[in-house]
């Protein structure tokens, strides 16, 4: 997501305003200093993708303002780099602050234009110290599900220091703990200690770690920090589909696209799912910062409030790529790849966010549903928030009788709930001996395979068009919506879709 702005990154350059085009790069993972002091010399890392093939930036570095926005950037800018789809880790070189609280943020030079990426970190200089020194910290080379260690070498700053816990810590970009295990406590001299982590295992991602001590009671995180990059994912194939949603505040979910893919849902008339909200088009829109947002309030159009069979109390959004103007011929639509989401999902008792994918249900050339099939990529339910459900829907059609084929259940997430930012996935081979894959921030939960699916593979071997959309009770959640605050939103960073599967 591009951050809109006049931050100066360089003499002379300025960061390009909300108009320009974004660079096609995605910050995976930021790392800055924690424990630096006025007199610490520290450095920051960032590990970045390309959302487009590879895109080669003029200059990238991580650049820190302080409150009144003055610049004391890290030095060592990477130059003339190309930045693959499978990633790219910069490390900047080392200065010190004064004290006082920074942000920091990734800054790239594409096509002689500056960019200020997200996310933007906060670290401040100064505060308590540990009295700990960390002269190295040695990661492993990791594949994921590969059990392996990690190790430090420590030292006492001025004097041996007593700690009642040592350990290696690991969080992902949302923040969720990864910790290595085997904390202990020890005594560290100022000639040195080293301390090696016991084994666990990583699912495929970037991972910010440190060490960490407990001494007297509190926890300090020290510099410095490194990424870890755990088996790194197969290309994706090329990019054949993305909504970036970087368009001005206020703008339709299709503004910045070359066409109107996104469609206004209105089959809460007939009550589909069982909803009790109206899906209606003013109620997605951009943010300004980078994300769609579905908003779920009471603001109903009151010239038509029934939903069905049910009266509708609520007013929310349904995006799908379905044209029903057109016998639902779809705007976007294929068979296999990756298919991904970034989002960040609201919680409370009968919401009900939810990203998926149908199969071609029109006249000339479809199937009814579940025959043509159904992908749900993420469901969500606002009263289980730590929980990915994970479905395919399909079938045979024979003599007319439809013989349905259900497979998924609820998965807990990798860490956090679904009010963090998570990335929602599923790898899709469409071949009469292929698969489905579930993943959230890059950890498998489920998998179909073809046989598993038998006949009702069919199903998943035509094209599917996404749908988005945020519900307001119904079939999953019921239709209380007790102790719920409204307005209720749900924020998508991006959609992309990639002509093969990248595990």
């Amino acid at each position: 997501m591009l951050v809109a702005g006049a931050s100066i990154l360089t003499a002379g350059l300025i960061a390009p305003a909300a108009s320009a085009a974004a660079p096609n790069i995605t910050v995976d993972l930021l790392t800055v200093p924690t424990s630096a002091g006025p007199a610490s010399s520290v450095n920051a890392s960032a590990r970045v993708h390309s959302t487009s093939g590879t895109v080669t930036v003029q200059a990238i570095t991580i650049a820190v303002r302080n409150s009144s926005g003055a610049q004391f950037d890290f030095p060592g800018a990477a130059t003339n780099v190309g930045v693959p789809a499978s990633g790219y880790t910069f490390t900047s070189g080392t200065r010190t602050f004064a004290a006082g609280t920074y942000s920091a943020f990734v800054a790239v030079q594409v096509g002689g234009a500056w960019y200020n990426l997200t996310p933007t970190k906060s670290f401040t200089v100064g505060g308590a110290s540990s009295g700990v020194v960390v002269d190295s910290l040695t990661l492993p080379t990791a594949a994921a599900g590969q059990s392996v260690t990690a190790s430090a070498r420590l030292r006492g700053a001025n004097a041996t220091v007593n700690v009642q816990a040592v350990t290696i810590a690991a969080r992902n970009a949302s923040g969720g703990q990864f910790d290595f295990p085997g904390a202990t406590a020890a005594s560290v001299p100022t000639g040195g200690y080293t301390f090696t982590s016991g084994a666990r295992s990583f699912a495929a991602g970037s991972y910010d770690v440190f060490v960490a001590v407990q001494v007297n009671g509190t926890w300090y995180n020290l510099d410095p920090h490194k990424i870890l990059v755990v088996g790194a994912s197969a290309s994706p194939g090329n990019l054949v589909f993305a909504s970036e949603f970087n368009a001005a505040a206020g703008s339709g979910p299709n503004q910045g696209l070359s066409a109107s893919y996104w469609l206004n849902d209105d089959c809460w008339k007939s009550g589909c799912t069982g909803t009790i909200a109206q899906y209606l088009e003013n109620h997605a829109r951009q943010d300004g910062a980078g994300n769609l947002v579905l908003t779920a309030d009471k603001n109903l159009d009151t010239s038509n409030t029934k939903c069905g069979s049910k009266t509708c109390t609520y007013a929310s959004s349904r995006l799908t790529m379905q044209n029903w103007a057109s016998g639902g011929t779809p705007t976007f639509a294929r068979a296999g790849g990756h298919f991904e989401a970034r989002m960040k999902l609201p919680t409370g008792a009968g919401l009900w966010p939810a990203f998926w994918t149908v199969g071609d249900q029109t006249k000339a050339t479809g199937a009814p549903w579940p025959v043509s099939g159904e992908i749900d990529i993420l469901e969500a339910l606002g009263n289980t928030p730590t929980t990915a459900y994970e479905f395919a829907h399909g079938g045979t059609s024979t003599n007319g009788t439809v013989t349905p084929f259900n497979s998924g259940k609820g998965y807990a997430l990798p860490s956090g709930t679904i009010a963090d930012w998570h990335t929602y996935a599923v790898d899709w081979d469409a071949s009469n001996t292929g698969y489905i894959k579930w993943s959230v921030d890059g950890k498998v939960l489920k998998t179909l395979t073809a046989s598993e699916a038998g006949a009702a593979w069919k199903s998943f071997q035509g094209k599917h068009s996404i749908i988005l959309n945020l519900a307001v009770g119904g079939d999953m959640p019921g239709d209380s919506t007790s102790g719920t605050t409204f307005p209720a939103k749900m924020y998508v960073d991006y959609v992309r879709v990639y002509d093969k599967p990248a595990i």
